[in-house]
């Protein structure tokens, strides 16, 4: 209720007590109470606050955002997680080689460990390949995630390939000389030619930030 409809209450009740003890025909005085109701109904809803289409507008962009944003979050935590596995790996993968590099393991134990290591990338690229932006995202930011997941995809086959192609440069039956560093050196020119040059996702993610960021000015 507005400052102006409670005045104009208090003064209308302030007027029909008066006029009552004036007009002594009670007719007249029913027909200007009833006069007073109206033009307080009239200022109640034309001091009522009307919702504007662009407000309306704003209100649906909103909550397109947030239920945009609820989806995002979700799935990015679960392809964050993988993206820790992906380090996790080349990590191991490194580990190996360099194992092998200072003569702590046998070039079998390399072998095997190798395998075992592409075992793993290879399940997560079978991942990589069924994920999907979720549902909820607008045609823009589905985009956007494709691409993320088109990238991460790349990045995982290439990993993939490289380990492939160490195992099998690694194998004790396929050697063509017993040096262990020359078995070493080999496997670390594999690596060198083949290994990712990474994964650069900054400019999808930072667009995704910024579409679904809820700001009341956007």
């Amino acid at each position: 209720m507005n400052t102006f409809l409670l005045v104009f209450l208090v003064a209308s009740l302030i007027l029909l007590a008066m006029v009552y003890r004036k007009i002594p025909d009670k007719k007249i005085f029913l027909l200007f109470s009833m006069v007073l109701i109206s033009i307080g109904i009239i200022i109640f809803y034309s001091g009522t606050d009307t919702a504007k289409p662009e407000d309306n507008l704003q209100a649906q962009h909103q909550h397109a955002i947030s239920l945009q944003q609820e989806a995002f979050s979700r799935w990015f935590a679960g392809y964050q997680r993988l993206i820790d596995s992906l380090d996790y790996n080349w990590r191991t993968y490194n580990t190996i080689l360099t194992d092998f590099r200072n003569d702590s393991i046998s070039l079998e134990t390399c072998y095997v460990r190798l395998g075992n290591l592409e075992k793993e990338v290879a399940s997560q690229r079978d991942i990589i390949l069924k994920m999907m932006p979720p549902e909820e995202l607008d045609e823009k930011n589905s985009a956007l995630t494709h691409e993320l997941i088109r990238k991460t995809l790349a990045y995982s086959e290439e990993q993939l390939m490289t380990i492939r192609l160490t195992q099998a440069a690694a194998n004790p039956e396929a050697q063509l000389t017993n040096s262990q560093s020359e078995q070493s050196r080999h496997l670390d020119t594999i690596m060198a030619i083949n290994a990712p040059a990474g994964l650069f996702t900054a400019d999808e993610i930072t667009s995704l930030r910024h579409n679904l960021s809820a700001r009341e000015d956007r």
